[in-house]
Formats: C-alpha cells, structure tokens, sequence
C-alpha cells in the first residue's frame, strides 16, 4: 500500500476513534451506574488512553503530512495498534465479559509506550 494511502487510513482511524471516544464517554457517563464499580474504573482507564491517544494521533498525522517523515509512520503504527490492542482489549474483556482478551492488554500499552520513545528518538535525532 501506498504511503499516502496509509496516511488517509490513519486519519480515518483517528477520526473513528475520536467519535467513539465521545460517544462512548457520553453513554459512560449516562449509563456507567447500570455497571459494577471495578467495570466503570476499567472501562475509564480504557477511555482515557484511547482519547489521550487518539490526540496524540492526530498530531502524529498532522506533522507527517508535512514532513513526509518514515518515523511519524512507524509512530502512527504504534499508537493506532496500542489503541486498538489496549483500550480495545479492556472494551471487549469488561463489555463481553472476556477475560482471555485481556492478554493483550499489557501488549497494547508497551505500544504506546513505543511510540512515545519513538517520538523521543525522532525528535533528538532530526537535524535541524
């Protein structure tokens, strides 16, 4: 696939994410007492990074359609699959009630981690 068919991709995902995050905050936040305590703190730990990041993405997405930089990429990759692998995981593990999924969680933040070295390591390395 092409690099600037992956960059539309990533502003898909971002602008799905970003909607989600607001829709499922607003239902949280209306229907969140219907749920056990433990599944409220879980499903706001899971929002909360997904929003955070999902900034975070946006701005990744921004700086690489004005640089055209290999490393925004590699940064947009890590932060759209540790959305995907840790708020997800903590989605399905506490909304379906399963709890193997919940494996990939820790994956999912060592993403994000990542990427946020990766934004370090860019940023020390480029020549100005």
């Amino acid at each position: 696939m092409k690099i600037d068919n992956m960059r539309k991709l990533f502003i898909v995902f971002v602008s799905l994410s970003g909607a989600y995050s607001v829709l499922f905050g607003a239902w949280l936040s209306h229907q969140g007492d219907l749920l056990p305590i433990e599944s409220v703190a879980t499903l706001k730990i899971a929002h909360f990074y997904q929003f955070l990041h999902t900034i975070a993405l946006l701005a990744v997405c921004f700086y690489w359609q004005f640089t055209q930089s290999k490393a925004a990429f590699l940064t947009a990759t890590l932060l759209s699959l540790g959305i995907l692998l840790f708020s997800g995981s903590l989605y399905v593990k506490v909304l379906f009630a399963c709890e193997l999924i919940g494996k990939l969680t820790p994956i999912g933040g060592i993403l994000l981690s990542l990427a946020w070295l990766s934004v370090l390591i860019h940023l020390n390395i480029r020549k100005h």
